[in-house]
């Protein structure tokens, strides 16, 4: 008569299966940068981080097509690496400084930051036009 004997995997074998059991845990319970569900998230920590220091529009009122600057500063705190800066449509390179605008009607001009595929807006300026706009 033969006995059944149970098989037990050599400790070796043991513990490769225990590294690749834990690996699949952590892919498993691994979130994407920018979860907003995920409290540890240090995304929407950045982005609520972030501070405004100033956005105005110099002048803010114009004669259709002459040109205004938009004067801006936003302070990012350290740590928050790749955050985007985008004012009125187009990406800007520093967190601080200015840009030209010829606004044919009345605009206004939103800074939005972005990080990780998650967008907050910070402020936006409203620059008026007076006259019509410049004959062709």
């Amino acid at each position: 008569m033969k006995t059944r004997q149970s098989f037990r995997p050599p400790l070796r074998l043991a513990v490769v299966a225990g590294v690749l059991a834990a690996s699949a845990a952590v892919a498993v319970h691994a979130k994407p940068l920018g979860d907003p569900a995920d409290p540890d998230d240090p995304v929407p920590s950045c982005l609520s981080q972030l501070t405004l220091l100033r956005l105005v529009a110099t002048p803010s009122t114009v004669q259709s097509g002459s040109s205004t600057t938009l004067s801006y500063s936003v302070r990012i705190p350290k740590g928050c690496s790749g955050v985007t800066l985008d004012l009125g449509g187009g990406p800007i390179a520093s967190p601080q400084g200015s840009l030209r605008v010829q606004p044919l009607r009345p605009s206004a001009y939103v800074l939005h930051a972005s990080l990780a595929g998650q967008t907050r807006q910070l402020a936006s300026v409203m620059v008026s036009v007076t006259g019509p706009p410049p004959s062709p």
